[in-house]
């Protein structure tokens, strides 16, 4: 039975935007778990929409959204009246990004890979007061690379199986549609970014921690050098290496489904 001792969040109206599938369902079932009631939608526009109608306690944007961006939905959210507190949520958490998301008005940052004690550390430092103590560089952990690991996805989950089991379902079908993105002869260099940055977002949330690290280095790579050459090439067949063997991994949830 869940308590107000673990449930930090307890009353709070949530609002997120991400055009993730996946960020989108793990973001809404942890705030629920952590007593708040929270809202989705799909992108920044629908965000100023929601939060100009709606009162929230606090909202939460993805940075890299198709049309509205993050950046561009808080600029409009900060002129609102009243106005409630912005998280930026990202997976990037470098100098650049975090001077950018100061002067769009932010008071806290979000990092993938997610968990409960983040959001809650987050939403409750940035409904405390004024300041941008939540907006920090950091150096992401790129030692740890499973396949898949299980532990870490548990944790992020709240130690909920199903749920757990619910988004690695919907990393493996995200990937197969992004798989196939990959293969178009016709991809552009922005839209190649785009796509790397998503399934670099999508693996860090789901633990995929060996896609989570190549698809870092390949965006990373890709922003320094949009011309695709032969390192970035190399790089990028690692990473549909490392797809197709995530696909074709057991599941780590196969007695789950088959009982349920």
């Amino acid at each position: 039975m869940e308590t107000p001792d673990n449930q930090p969040l307890r009353g709070l109206r949530l609002l997120v935007a991400d055009d993730n599938s996946v960020n989108r369902k793990l973001l809404a079932a942890l705030a629920a778990n952590l007593g708040a009631h929270c809202d989705t939608v799909t992108d920044g526009a629908a965000a100023v929409s929601r939060a100009t109608a709606e009162p929230y306690d606090c909202v939460i944007l993805d940075l890299h959204m198709p049309e509205v961006d993050g950046y561009a939905a808080a600029r409009a959210i900060r002129r609102l009246d009243g106005a409630p507190p912005l998280i930026a949520f990202t997976a990037s958490r470098d100098l650049a990004t975090c001077d950018a998301v100061l002067a769009a008005g932010f008071v806290g940052m979000l990092n993938k890979p997610l968990s409960a004690s983040r959001l809650s550390d987050a939403v409750s430092e940035a409904i405390s007061g004024p300041g941008t103590s939540g907006i920090s560089s950091d150096t992401p952990d790129l030692d740890d690379t499973c396949r898949y690991n299980l532990p870490a996805a548990l944790d992020t989950a709240g130690g909920k199986r199903a749920l757990a089991a619910e988004l690695f379902a919907m990393l493996r079908d995200d990937l197969r549609t992004k798989r196939r993105e990959l293969d178009d002869p016709a991809l552009e260099a922005d839209q190649l970014v785009a796509l790397v940055h998503k399934i670099h977002g999508a693996a860090s949330h789901c633990r995929a921690d060996r896609l989570r690290d190549m698809a870092a280095r390949l965006e990373t790579l890709l922003r320094r050098e949009p011309s695709r050459g032969q390192q970035a090439e190399a790089l990028l067949a690692q990473l549909v290496a490392e797809i197709d063997a995530l696909l074709a991994m057991p599941d780590p949830f196969a007695n789950e489904r088959i009982q349920s």
